[in-house]
């Protein structure tokens, strides 16, 4: 800037000796000087204005420079990450599809457990219903146990018929039935007929 200075000094100067009386050929040559002078200060502002321009120009493109070499940086860990995500939600898709498997395996042993359950309850309860009919009958006999003759065998059923009655506390239907088949059975084995 100091040069830029003593430039426009000694053309201000040579501009004040150009005011003394000159012929005009002096003259115009020392106004073509000054457009020059004037030029050449304009163009050193120009170019000092670029230069910083440049500058500023380098200095975003070092920026930029730099974002892009952070940006893929950072697509790169992104990328990583997601391969990593992508193993792990496919290490997770076996786990659980190897526990579908177990739990469809487990659902259909559950499956063919219950009905094998529910064929052995059946068996069961027909057995239960067998041995009830056939022990039943057992146990019903014995409440005619000791009895001899068709008199007594009548006033034996009456008693049992009061105390096992359903309409009584301690009545069982079930019993009063079998009760009945056994008197029944009893009065056929005695030959005695019941009055109708």
């Amino acid at each position: 800037m100091n040069a830029l200075e003593n430039e426009i000094r000694e053309a201000t100067e040579e501009t004040a000796k150009a005011d003394a009386p000159v012929d005009e050929q002096e003259q115009e040559i020392q106004t073509v000087k000054k457009q020059l002078w004037e030029e050449k200060v304009r163009l050193e502002e120009v170019h000092l204005a670029l230069q910083q321009e440049k500058e500023k120009l380098c200095e975003e493109q070092e920026r930029f420079r730099r974002e892009v070499q952070e940006m893929q940086k950072e697509m790169a860990r992104q990328n990583q990450r997601l391969l990593e995500a992508q193993k792990s939600l496919k290490k997770d898709e076996q786990f659980f599809q190897q526990k579908m498997e177990i739990l469809k395996g487990g659902f259909a042993q559950l499956a063919e457990d219950k009905k094998a359950m529910e064929q052995e309850r059946i068996r069961l309860e027909a057995r239960r219903e067998e041995r009830n009919s056939d022990s039943g009958n057992a146990a019903v006999r014995l409440f005619f146990s000791g009895v001899s003759n068709p008199l007594t065998l009548k006033k034996r059923y009456r008693d049992l018929i009061k105390i096992f009655h359903p309409d009584n506390l301690c009545g069982d239907t079930q019993l009063l039935q079998q009760i009945n088949k056994t008197y029944e059975v009893l009065l056929e084995e005695t030959g005695w007929q019941k009055k109708a």
